[in-house]
């Protein structure tokens, strides 16, 4: 699936923060899950590391956006990224200076967090974020 989103700054720099923020979340993921062992999608979100490393997470993406991630969706959106998801980040594409195509494949309809890839998106610099039909 094309996602295309539009950017307020360039489209280098949004696409930059988006990588190294979303490379953060998935190898905080990672790092819990071989350190904790193997997990399921029903247990994964019961087990204590899971916030311990959530919360780490949490501070660092604050410090990086200056979010307060205590207002609004902020916490449960980041909390989707790190293991609540049914998409894989598979490529992006700078269109032009303020636009940028990203490629993701979806793993199951209907896709849950996309919201959550919306919300980080415009996090890092996206003023709209759509999906491409097509």
């Amino acid at each position: 699936m094309r996602v295309r989103l539009t950017c307020v700054y360039l489209s280098e720099s949004v696409l930059a923060r988006i990588r190294e923020s979303l490379s953060m979340v998935f190898h905080s993921a990672e790092l819990a899950a071989q350190s904790h062992g193997p997990s399921d999608a029903e247990a994964f979100p019961q087990r204590p590391w899971r916030e311990e490393t959530l919360d780490r997470l949490e501070r660092w993406y604050s410090a990086q956006f200056m979010a307060d991630l205590d207002e609004g969706p902020g916490r449960e959106y980041l909390g989707q990224l790190f293991s609540e998801r049914d998409w894989e980040w598979w490529s992006a594409n700078i269109v032009d200076g303020q636009t940028i195509d990203i490629e993701i494949r979806v793993l199951g309809f209907p896709i849950s967090g996309f919201d959550a890839l919306r919300w980080h998106c415009q996090s890092c610099g996206a003023s709209e974020v759509k999906q491409l039909r097509g």
